[in-house]
């Protein structure tokens, strides 16, 4: 039987790479890799600071964050490009894949989308994320905020979670 310090350190190491999850966005969306990895791009740029408004993530660095394949994320960004939420440019040797959010045009279709389809969705005012700060806006409205959180599965076995072991020690 694990002690509770094991139990609470297993605990904490999954919690360090938790995402975030949003059931209405990925209504929205259509599609859960789309969803995810939209979550993960606005929370790496609100931790960019460049003045272009690009970051760059590859890959092989989504693929760890999010467990979403090459083959899926081609296709998530395909659909996030063709809404026209993100901009890609492939740059550098090897390339890298720049992305730059229009937030903006994700705020206004989500507002719109909440307003006119699904009216008792309240997560378009909700979403964590800042805008240009020419964009000024001011509200008094109450809203509730419902976030859903997607943990990875601890394993059955007897093994030990990869890095779990470097953690303990």
């Amino acid at each position: 039987m694990m002690s509770v310090t094991d139990q609470k350190e297993i605990t904490e190491v999954f919690e360090e790479r938790t995402i975030a999850y949003n059931p209405g966005l990925t209504r929205f969306l259509g599609g859960l890799n789309e969803s995810i990895i939209l979550m993960q791009l606005i929370y790496w740029h609100k931790k960019t600071n460049r003045k272009d408004g690009y970051m760059y993530k590859t890959v092989a660095e989504l693929e760890v964050e999010t467990a979403i394949s090459a083959n899926k994320q081609r296709r998530a960004f395909k659909s996030l490009e063709a809404r026209g939420y993100i901009q890609v440019k492939l740059k550098g040797i090897p390339a890298k894949r720049h992305i730059k959010l229009d937030l903006l045009k994700l705020r206004n279709d989500l507002e719109d989308y909440t307003e006119d389809t699904n009216p008792d969705l309240t997560f378009a005012t909700n979403l964590d994320f800042t805008l240009d700060s020419t964009i000024t806006e001011s509200t008094t409205e109450n809203t509730q905020e419902s976030t859903t959180y997607i943990k990875p599965r601890i394993p059955k076995t007897n093994a030990t979670p990869l890095g779990l072991e470097e953690r303990i020690l």
